[in-house]
């Protein structure tokens, strides 16, 4: 994400609602889902920024893809799924607009 991205996210997200995550979650199964997640973006020809962000209330850090330019659209998956499984529309939503796909909680990494 370039600065102009970080400033205007900040702006639209302040610090008492959501809070960038320092560090990502680790281990085996976050490693093969972060893996598995590239390959399906690359192949579907996307670009994103996989994000975690902590969630103040309520309190728990939370998955986020987002990517594009243009006015903001905000994809919710249903149950059993997560937000990657969107990459096949995100390569045309991109050329118009920003999308966000948060993974709902229940779901992994």
């Amino acid at each position: 994400m370039c600065s102009d991205q970080k400033e205007s996210y900040a702006h639209r997200h302040p610090v008492s609602a959501v809070r960038r995550h320092g560090r990502l979650p680790t281990g085996p199964e976050v490693e093969q889902f972060k893996s598995a997640q590239e390959r399906l973006l690359a192949k579907s020809m996307v670009t994103a920024q996989s994000q975690f962000v902590k969630l103040m209330n309520p309190r728990m850090t939370a998955h986020v893809l987002d990517g594009g330019k243009g006015e903001p659209v905000l994809l919710i998956h249903g149950g059993n799924a997560i937000a990657v499984q969107w990459a096949p529309m995100f390569v045309d939503l991109q050329r118009e607009f920003r999308w966000y796909a948060p993974d709902r909680p229940g779901t992994r990494p």
